[in-house]
Parts: C-alpha cells; sequence; structure tokens
C-alpha cells in the first residue's frame, strides 16, 4: 500500500495484471497503469519467446518459475492447459495478496475459464480462503474488457504498431512463429484484418483444422477468419438443401443429392463453406450425407437464418 495514501487514511488497491506477451495482456498493461505486472513460467515451451517478447515491449514485470523438470507428464507438449487460469490467479493471491487481479480477456472469448460468469466463480473460491487470515479480504479476478471485442481493444489503442512485437505462438521455431498452430492463426488474422503486416505465413493444415472445427458459438472469430482468407483466395457459400439436395421433407440421410452441382462444387477454386439453415442437431447426419455423396468442402456452418428471402449484394447463380 502506498505509505501517503495509508497515512491519508486513502484505501489503496493492490492490483497484480497477469501478462504474458500477447496482444490483450500487452493491451492491458499499458492502459492500467497501476499495480504489478506478473509473468508465471509454469514450463511452456514458449516462455522463452513471451519473456522475449515482454522486454522488447518494454513492460516492466516480475516472475514467479515453477519448476517442471523431471515430471512424468511434460506440460509444455499441450496447447490448452487444464486449470490454467485458476492456477495462475491462485498464484498471484498468494504471492501477493492482491484485492484485484486481471487478465487478458474479451467479449467473445470462448475459453471457458476467461469469461465474466467464470471469474466471478474464481474471485469467490479465492475471497473464501483469503478470509481465514485475513479478516474478510475480497479478491475480484476480472477483465478490463469485458464489453470490447478484439478489434476494439485495437481500435482504441493508441500505439499499434507497437503490437507487431507482441508473441503468440504454441510451437516458435528459432524464436518466430511456426505458423502451424491456433495461437498463430488468431493472431495472424486479427492483426492482418487490422491492417498490421505480421509476416507470417499460415499453413492450409491449421486454416483447414479451424474451418472444421467452427461452431456459432465462435461466430466471431469465423467472421475474422473469412475476412483474412478472401484478400488472397475466393471464398463461396454454398446452401445444401435445394442446391447440393433435392428439398424435400425426406429424412436428412435419404435426401436425393442432385449430383450435377456436387460436380460443380467440388470443381471450385478456392474455399468452399457449406451453410445451411438446419439444425445443430442434424450437424451428424449432415457431414455423414456429405461423405457418402462426396462432397467437397471446407467449413459446414449451421447457423443460416431460414428467411425464405434473401437480398445480398453479393448474390450470383453460380448454379
Amino acid at each position: 500500500m502506498d505509505k501517503n495514501a495509508e497515512i491519508l487514511g486513502v484505501e489503496v488497491m493492490k492490483v497484480v495484471k497477469l501478462v504474458s506477451g500477447g496482444i490483450d495482456s500487452y493491451i492491458m498493461s499499458k492502459e492500467i497503469t497501476e499495480g504489478i505486472n506478473l509473468y508465471v513460467d509454469f514450463g511452456q515451451k514458449y516462455a522463452k519467446q513471451e519473456l522475449k517478447a515482454l522486454k522488447k515491449l518494454g513492460v516492466k514485470f516480475e516472475k514467479i518459475t515453477i519448476n517442471t523438470t523431471g515430471k512424468s507428464t511434460n506440460i509444455s507438449d499441450n496447447f490448452y492447459i487444464n486449470n490454467r487460469n485458476l492456477c495462475l490467479v491462485t498464484l498471484a493471491s498468494m504471492f501477493y495478496s492482491p484485492d484485484i487481479i486481471y487478465l487478458g480477456a474479451n467479449k467473445y472469448d470462448s475459453h471457458i475459464d476467461k469469461s465474466e460468469y467464470e471469474c466471478e466463480k474464481m474471485s469467490k473460491i479465492l475471497s473464501r480462503y483469503a478470509n481465514e487470515k485475513l479478516n474478510g479480504k475480497k479478491v475480484i479476478v476480472k477483465s478490463p474488457y469485458w464489453n470490447k471485442s478484439k478489434e476494439q481493444m485495437i481500435e482504441d489503442f493508441s500505439d499499434k504498431q507497437k503490437l507487431l512485437d507482441t508473441f503468440s505462438c504454441y510451437n516458435p521455431i528459432n524464436d518466430k512463429p511456426c505458423g502451424d498452430c491456433p495461437a498463430c492463426l488468431r493472431r495472424t488474422v486479427l492483426l492482418e484484418n487490422m491492417g498490421l503486416k505480421t509476416g507470417v505465413k499460415l499453413s492450409e493444415r491449421i486454416i483447414h483444422e479451424n474451418l472444421n472445427k467452427i461452431h456459432p458459438k465462435d461466430r466471431d472469430r469465423l467472421s475474422r477468419l473469412i475476412f483474412y482468407l478472401q484478400k488472397s483466395n475466393k471464398v463461396t457459400a454454398i446452401d445444401i438443401d435445394g442446391i447440393l439436395c433435392e428439398c424435400s421433407s425426406k429424412p436428412i440421410l435419404k435426401k436425393i443429392p442432385i449430383k450435377s452441382n456436387i460436380d460443380k462444387l467440388n470443381n471450385l477454386d478456392g474455399y468452399k463453406l457449406l451453410f445451411t439453415a438446419r439444425l445443430g442437431v442434424d450437424r451428424k447426419d449432415t457431414k455423414e450425407w456429405l461423405k457418402k455423396h462426396g462432397v467437397k468442402y471446407d467449413a459446414l456452418i449451421m447457423s443460416k437464418l431460414p428467411y425464405h428471402t434473401l437480398i445480398d449484394d453479393r448474390s450470383k447463380k453460380e448454379f
């Protein structure tokens, strides 16, 4: 606590900000000036590159190092670390006894442990166990960006070029982003769409992997990815019912294919997105039907509105 504030009787909140060298936490470290920036090295294979990025960005920070050598399971082999943010905020609370712990998370963050609801639950857990010794101490875990998308965070940030010095990659090669992991894809697509040239070449493997895994809850990421892809290649969205199969009331697996249109689709260049108003529960049967009839596509998006008429400036009679 600030000594002058203590003398004057003014309560000062002790703040810890979890930083990683990535976009979100870097912006947070610059926009929230009070408190300590904290980096936790828990044996992740990209720790060296993240620490170099923090130093290059000019972020002053303290570090907690966990010795994970000699363990039967190598945590650095995993992209997604179980209980990661819960462990990080617990370490921050244990070593610094803060009132507020900030982490970088935004309005559309899809990670289960980076939502406002989950942070409230973590706050209750930390407060419960801090109370035993600290007489009713309350610990708050939160993000300053619950109401902002990543794009809004960048748009409002004063030094956008500096974001090119951030680092997010699970498998760095010679201290450079690999271009073949989810972290590379998210960072590259985001910055390139904002007009910042990263110099990272994404692999077709990671692009197709993400197109195949996209679900409605990731709609913001889907739009971001497609905006990025259409800069270098054609992107075509194709309906299924009435285009690739007869628009009948038959069960999905018994719908009759329109072979000529399937052949046309398979011969199209660029990325092919199947865009249907079928329900999410029909996804498994739809994929089975598509496989059975040899339909080649890059993504199956099941969030199209069940409208009667679509009026769109890009509509073309491809078939």
